[in-house]
């Protein structure tokens, strides 16, 4: 279900302003707390539709949590969100044509933010970068289960932090210094 504009009690914009400096973008660390890990992905994740199910599929299953993406930032009236209730493809197909809409007509609709209900993690992409970052969260009692899922699916921050000698551009050495050096 999609939700658009800005409700002062809506519980997952007060969670989601609590996790995420708004007023930072990447390379920049964009987390208000240190995570308990990294990974990385090259982006738009919400156009890999094969990974966004399992993605799905995965918090539903271990977490027990729905799949939440914001879009905007909650100072914003274009700001909204959309809940995974249905089924995973129907999700998928209204999210990429939304997605399909919006990126052409809005800069607004960045940045995407992906987690699920219980912000377990997080992932977070702006509108010019390279690469998104998963945050998984010290507080998530699924701290385990989400990095072995992780790890097979994302690139791993020390994986990232290996590439920073091969001569990376000055982006991925900003996300070195910001991420992979704070675990």
């Amino acid at each position: 279900m999609l939700y658009s504009g800005i409700a002062k009690d809506d519980n997952y914009i007060i969670r989601l302003i609590n996790y995420i400096d708004f007023s930072k973008n990447l390379p920049d660390f964009v987390f208000k707390e240190i995570q308990a890990d990294f990974y990385f992905f090259e982006r738009e994740l919400i156009l890999f539709h094969d990974l966004m199910k399992e993605l799905s599929e995965f918090n539903n299953k271990v977490l027990r949590a729905k799949l939440i993406v914001f879009f905007g930032r909650p100072s914003i009236e274009s700001f909204s969100y959309y809940i995974f209730e249905g089924g995973v493809e129907d999700d998928l197909d209204f999210l990429k044509g939304l997605f399909d809409i919006k990126f052409v007509d809005d800069n607004n609709f960045f940045p995407i933010i992906i987690t699920n209900e219980n912000f377990d993690w997080l992932y977070y992409e702006g509108l010019q970068e390279e690469l998104g970052v998963f945050g998984i969260s010290r507080n998530s009692i699924f701290q385990a289960e989400i990095r072995e899922f992780m790890t097979e699916n994302f690139i791993p921050y020390k994986e990232l932090n290996g590439r920073s000698n091969i001569g990376m551009d000055g982006f991925v050495r900003k996300i070195n210094i910001n991420y992979c050096d704070k675990t």
